[in-house]
């Protein structure tokens, strides 16, 4: 007994032995190689988390600026930044466009309520370049429509901001051209917003009208009013109206003796 255990206690450990040569040889030979894999795996994916996660900051940031914009020049510098960002281009440039024809509408200067508590007014020149201004933004939008369903909205709007434009020129027929347009471009998906283009198309020339409001001197002067006749008052009222100056003598306190 003792000889077939002391047998298999040498198998075990010569078995035991090819197993560690075996492992080193093989720790000599793939091992590095399969080191160097899986030290790249690990590599590979700090550096997909780490480039995720700078998406999602540049996302952020790109939105973030959005929001925080004020003026068209801000808008467009965002369009121009954070153009690979889907949807923050097209948004950027709408808001940039609707500033100016809001501006135009208000008759302010842009910017101007930000440094004064007094805004400058716009002239006859500024209006006319904030308008051209809106109309290339609007067009450049229009210009990168892809008949998309992502881009409906943006496109309907530019369209109806164009018409919104020709309106402020006076071009009656440009302008319910570009509400037709809009309303074709919605009619698909939003039939709401068609509808309401289309109103405004049919509604376009009484808006279209000039209103001029006459100069001060060319009012004619208000007649002069009528000196109104003094009223009587019955001499019983006017005992009670008028005051009693007596009545104060007699409720002032008597004066101490000295």
């Amino acid at each position: 007994m003792d000889r077939d255990r002391l047998k298999e206690l040498r198998q075990t450990d010569l078995t035991e032995s090819k197993i560690n040569e075996d492992f080193l040889d093989w720790l000599k030979t793939k091992g590095p190689t399969w080191l160097l894999v899986i030290l790249l795996s690990i590599a590979a994916w700090l550096v997909l988390v780490r480039w995720n996660q700078h998406k999602q900051d540049h996302f952020t940031e790109g939105w973030s600026t959005l929001f925080n914009a004020q003026l068209p020049i801000e808008f467009e510098e965002v369009a121009i930044d954070f153009a690979d960002i889907p949807g923050i281009a097209h948004a950027a440039n709408l808001k940039a466009a609707d500033t100016y024809l809001q501006a135009v509408v208000a008759g302010l200067l842009i910017g101007s309520d930000l440094i004064s508590p007094t805004p400058e007014t716009l002239d006859s020149q500024q209006r006319e370049e904030y308008l051209n201004k809106a109309n290339r933004i609007y067009q450049q939008i229009i210009d990168e429509d892809d008949e998309s369903l992502a881009t409906t909205l943006i496109i309907v709007a530019a369209l109806n901001g164009k018409a919104a434009v020709a309106e402020s020129k006076g071009e009656v027929d440009q302008a319910q051209n570009y509400y037709e347009q809009a309303a074709k471009r919605a009619e698909e998906h939003y039939p709401n917003l068609a509808l309401r283009a289309r109103a405004r198309a049919a509604t376009v020339p009484q808006y279209a009208v000039e209103i001029t409001l006459p100069k001060i001197e060319d009012l004619p002067t208000p007649a002069p009013a009528e000196k109104l006749a003094p009223v009587a008052i019955d001499p019983a009222l006017r005992d009670l109206l008028e005051p009693d100056d007596t009545s104060d003598a007699d409720a002032a306190p008597p004066s101490s003796p000295k």
